[in-house]
């Protein structure tokens, strides 16, 4: 590349006023990786990422018995990551919410007219710019998606991207900070064509497009069979040929963005920030004299606690090879009993990777959160299968299922750094680079 080039490449940049800035790993790989996740990074500010320090930034009575917990189960509004709609007080709205009174000043105005047909569909109110139907933001005309979608899938950019300067017509932000290449080939559907699909579908069947915002999916079927008119498909809303029609793409596109919603719930309770580590859980079992010291823990370590004596080695003690005498009566020797039997918890075990020195213990299905993502994007690839015209059943050459999982490997490393920084560092580093596991982190 010639200086010219250089020089071009560096002031379009430096136009976005936003540098590639990421806390500085204690292995170069991570910023590497990060650097080819991002294809903006590679293309127009390798230069500059070498000439620049990388900055800092903050990343954020007795147990009840059988009968009594289940009942508690059944009153239980909404579980953690359930594929539900959206409400006012929904984790999803929530976040958004938040991010909508952070941003405030750069919400764009809402199109009058769309919000005029808003409320044909129920209780609609505004608040400076911020249009809410049943008490859920819903964003009002193109630009108002534009700045919604950013908002509420902010997990797929840049950490450092600026919302109100992605998806407005600036390719070099987009290219910068989005990660659209990466979730087309890790999914086949980028946020980018799905917000596509929504500006036009709000302008044919705000109806419809409602009830994919608020993830009304039953919803959205009885309205697509009771439309006799055709429906509005962006060209290339996925990346390889569907089986069926546009009704049909379009929730499977919604469908596939909510999980990407759930995803992030379940990712932003497995965190190592959340302080539940084989350490801290240890420490405080050492320290507790009854089952009332657990009790009156108000930490998620003891919340933790709380739940390990409704774990499986704990209602099924003959899972337990090493049993303990006082189990039966006391609800602390329960609980210990569970942990120590545990392959978690004990030395020999290798399967968890160490995380600032310390090892993490909460799971989903089985999962940690360094390989919570990769596992569901790739769940997530093979149910689309059934969808596709081919079946997913395409050519098996090995370098395009090696493409696909580092793409798939990359983005997922993005999304983590977004909940939790110092597991994203550990994804990150090769193999070859990586300390024995009873050693192995980072310190952020």
């Amino acid at each position: 590349m010639d200086a010219m080039a250089i020089r071009a490449r560096r002031a379009e940049v430096e136009e976005l006023d936003m540098l590639p800035l990421l806390p500085k790993p204690p292995a170069a790989s991570f910023e590497l990786n990060f650097a080819r996740a991002f294809e903006g990074l590679t293309k127009c500010a390798s230069d500059i990422i070498k000439d620049n320090p990388l900055l800092d930034f903050d990343l954020e009575g007795a147990f009840p018995a059988p009968c009594t917990l289940a009942r508690r189960l059944e009153e239980q509004d909404r579980w953690l990551g359930m594929r539900d709609g959206l409400t006012r007080n929904h984790w999803v709205v929530e976040k958004l919410k938040t991010s909508l009174t952070i941003y405030r000043e750069h919400v764009p105005a809402p199109d009058q007219a769309t919000i005029a047909r808003l409320q044909h569909l129920g209780c609609v109110d505004i608040l400076d710019n911020v249009c809410s139907l049943d008490g859920v933001p819903i964003p009002a005309g193109p630009s108002q998606i534009s700045f919604f979608v950013v908002l509420r899938w902010q997990w797929l950019f840049h950490p450092l991207a600026q919302p109100w300067k992605v998806y407005v017509g600036n390719v070099s932000a987009d290219r910068v900070f989005a990660t659209d290449h990466l979730q087309e080939a890790a999914v086949g559907l980028s946020l980018k064509r799905f917000r596509d699909q929504l500006i036009a579908t709000q302008a044919e069947n705000v109806s419809f497009f409602a009830s994919l915002w608020l993830r009304r999916f039953d919803e959205a079927e009885r309205i697509l069979r009771a439309c006799t008119d055709g429906v509005v498909l962006v060209e290339g809303l996925f990346k390889f040929a569907m089986k069926r029609g546009a009704k049909e793409q379009i929730v499977v596109a919604a469908s596939i963005m909510s999980e990407w919603e759930r995803l992030f719930e379940l990712a932003d309770r497995l965190k190592f920030s959340r302080g539940v580590t084989r350490e801290t859980v240890l420490k405080a079992l050492e320290k507790a004299n009854s089952w009332s010291d657990i009790l009156s823990l108000t930490t998620d370590v003891g919340t933790y606690l709380v739940g390990c004596a409704a774990s499986l080695r704990a209602i099924h003690r003959t899972m337990n090879s090493k049993p303990s005498a006082d189990s039966e009566t006391c609800t602390l020797a329960l609980v210990r009993e569970a942990i120590t039997n545990s392959p978690v918890f004990q030395d020999r075990y290798r399967r968890i990777a160490m995380v600032s020195g310390q090892r993490p213990v909460l799971f989903f299905a089985g999962v940690e959160l360094a390989k919570f993502l990769p596992v569901m994007l790739e769940q997530m690839f093979d149910n689309l299968a059934r969808h596709r015209t081919d079946g997913g059943k395409v050519s098996l050459v090995h370098r395009v299922a090696t493409d696909r999982r580092r793409n798939a490997m990359l983005l997922s490393m993005i999304v983590t750094s977004n909940v939790c920084q110092p597991t994203a560092q550990v994804m990150a580093l090769p193999i070859e680079n990586k300390p024995p596991r009873e050693t192995q982190g980072n310190s952020c």
